[in-house]
């Protein structure tokens, strides 16, 4: 197992000075668009030059991605702690609550994950596909010393942890064994992101996590429904995960 001191000093400082600038990003995150913060601010409250800070991140917006991928790999610890029959549905719901937490703690992270998600999809895609890696063992490490193996767990999107969960569902009998997964996984991220979209226009997303039960319960229904009673003809449906 691989020990923090066991890299090279270097290493070691770039990956403190990439987390501090995460870190403050996050931070000003919480009640300001990306737009809106300044990379000035960021470098001033890291105590680092402009140019210090786009070695690290090219661009501000690549601070969104770096944020999906470190929460990646911790998802990917905690869900390697799991007993494989705690996966399935009951995790997708479980997975569903926390992403409602986490937008009602930092709306204008999401939002900007959204964003990126519209004007950017060929950047969320490389993601998807995990021809991209961004979290590096040093930083792996730091951030996260009380979870020994997080050196071994890949980087991924929230699209890994639900087409795992989708798979375990149909291997328990959750769900038919005829299930379309990457039809069903447009399906799931359709009710992930459109939701709190839709209900922030006249509601707070203080019923969010309520909201997706029923939106989950429905898609469930109509699932095993239509797949029990397929039609004649399906048309399918491609989508590159």
């Amino acid at each position: 197992m691989t020990k923090l001191s066991d890299i090279p000093l270097r290493e070691r400082k770039q990956s403190r000075t990439r987390l501090a600038i995460y870190d403050a990003s996050q931070a000003l995150l919480k009640d300001r668009y990306l737009s809106e913060i300044k990379v000035e601010e960021i470098c001033e409250m890291v105590e680092i030059s402009r140019g210090t800070f786009f070695k690290y991140f090219t661009r501000k917006v690549d601070l969104i991605t770096y944020a999906i991928r470190l929460w990646s790999v911790e998802t990917g610890w905690e869900v390697e702690q799991m007993d494989p029959g705690d996966l399935g549905i009951t995790f997708i719901y479980d997975l569903f609550h926390r992403a409602a937490e986490n937008m009602k703690i930092n709306p204008y992270f999401w939002r900007e994950m959204m964003a990126l998600k519209i004007f950017e999809p060929e950047t969320i895609n490389r993601l998807n596909q995990n021809q991209v890696t961004l979290i590096s063992l040093a930083d792996r490490l730091m951030r996260f010393p009380d979870k020994p193996g997080i050196e071994d767990i890949p980087e991924g999107t929230i699209l890994t942890f639900l087409k795992k969960s989708l798979k375990t569902a149909v291997e328990k009998e959750e769900l038919p064994g005829n299930l379309d997964i990457d039809s069903t996984l447009i399906s799931l991220t359709s009710i992930l992101y459109g939701v709190p979209m839709m209900m922030s226009g006249y509601t707070d997303l203080t019923h969010l996590p309520d909201e997706y039960d029923r939106q989950l319960n429905i898609l469930w229904t109509g699932l095993r429904s239509v797949l029990s009673h397929p039609p004649d003809k399906n048309p399918g449906f491609f989508f590159p995960f």
